[in-house]
């Protein structure tokens, strides 16, 4: 048996209606921050996981494996390019949430039907196709951070211009691997709170390209909610190294 619907027809079928399932009540709420999708597809994933190995327990253990990861980068490339969705606005929001919920199912179809054709060696090829779906699942997020990275270069530009945020900041918050690392960022609460809100406002900029009328004025006011976050931070931080500075006056020597 292949997958969760016994061939590999049936199981993208199953993975089309499950992954429109979670759609239908996820697709207002699903992060479109990155890292925060990331972790919600992984949370996801351990149900899925579970389920697979339980249902194929008498398999093979690379039949099993291949199984799982075939499903698992499915569920990867959904939580991308939901996140991806979120970002968007009007059409471009509506199209790519109608990818995140159609391209995933194919991608499981395709990978089931390869072990499906190899099931005389599937010890062999399962696990090279337990290696591509590895592959394919962090491939499928290369896509998502590129954008966020232009989004919030793009999108912090004009808090700068504006005074709002420091200009290291914003080439820090552009990139995940400096923002964790950054020390300027203070405690882990307020980093989290401040790159969270500055992420969140280079979201509502671009969104707000994307809109005119009502739906334009409802993302100035996301605009206005987040940089107050943004000021509050940054007021904080102020606060903090000015303490700091005067723990340590200057030796009048």
């Amino acid at each position: 048996m292949i997958g969760l619907g016994g061939t590999p027809a049936v199981s993208g079928l199953v993975a089309l209606v499950l992954l429109a399932g979670l759609a239908a009540v996820s697709w207002r709420i699903w992060p479109p921050i990155a890292s925060e999708a990331a972790r919600r597809t992984a949370l996801l994933a351990l149900p899925l996981a579970t389920g697979v190995l339980a249902l194929f327990r008498n398999d093979p253990l690379p039949g099993r494996l291949a199984i799982l990861a075939a499903w698992l980068a499915g569920l990867s490339l959904f939580g991308a390019e939901a996140s991806r969705a979120n970002a968007e606005a009007g059409w471009r929001r509506a199209t790519t949430w109608a990818g995140a919920i159609l391209v995933p199912p194919l991608l499981v179809f395709v990978l089931l039907r390869w072990l499906e054709a190899a099931s005389p060696r599937v010890g062999r090829s399962g696990g090279a196709l337990a290696a591509v779906a590895a592959v394919a699942a962090v491939l499928a997020w290369v896509p998502v951070v590129v954008a966020e990275a232009l989004r919030v270069r793009q999108g912090l530009e004009e808090e700068v211009r504006l005074g709002l945020m420091p200009s290291d900041d914003a080439r820090v918050l552009t990139f995940p691997w400096k923002r964790l690392r950054e020390p300027r960022f203070g405690r882990k609460d307020e980093r989290r709170e401040y790159v969270r809100s500055a992420l969140l406002l280079a979201v509502a900029h671009r969104q707000q390209t994307r809109r005119a009328g009502q739906a334009a004025r409802l993302r100035q006011l996301e605009i206005l909610t987040f940089r107050t976050r943004l000021r509050r931070t940054l007021e904080a931080r102020e606060g903090r190294l000015s303490l700091g500075t005067a723990d340590f006056p200057d030796d009048p020597g």
